[in-house]
């Protein structure tokens, strides 16, 4: 069964952007989306390399070719070593969804911010 996991303060993501915590063995990144606040839990581990992943940014995803660029309504977390894009609600690679990073649920409370794993 999972459980509820208490990983730092809300005050120290919107200041810094995100925090990590190890819960069961595995690092797991709390970060904020800057467009909506919002708050997502991923693994920070990039599958393409084993990058940082939650080191990274959370942007909206730009789609096209050059000359022509669409920005999509979704927000993705962008890895920091080489660039792969991942779904910060499904952790799918937008690009390759074969490629796909752990989400958990995250709640705050009282300012704490809890994930569960």
């Amino acid at each position: 069964m999972k459980a509820w996991h208490e990983v730092g303060f809300l005050a120290d993501v919107e200041r810094e952007g995100r925090i990590l915590a190890r819960i069961g063995g595995r690092e797991i990144g709390v970060v904020r989306n800057p467009e909506g606040g919002g708050l997502h839990a991923l693994r920070n581990r990039c599958p393409h390399s084993g990058a940082p992943l939650c080191r990274g940014s959370i942007r909206k995803r730009e789609t096209g070719e050059p000359g022509r660029y669409a920005v999509e309504d979704r927000a993705v977390l962008h890895c920091p070593w080489h660039g792969w894009e991942f779904d910060v609600d499904s952790g799918y690679c937008v690009d390759d969804e074969r490629m796909r990073v752990a989400v958990y649920p995250v709640r705050v409370e009282a300012g704490r911010v809890f994930v569960q794993a």
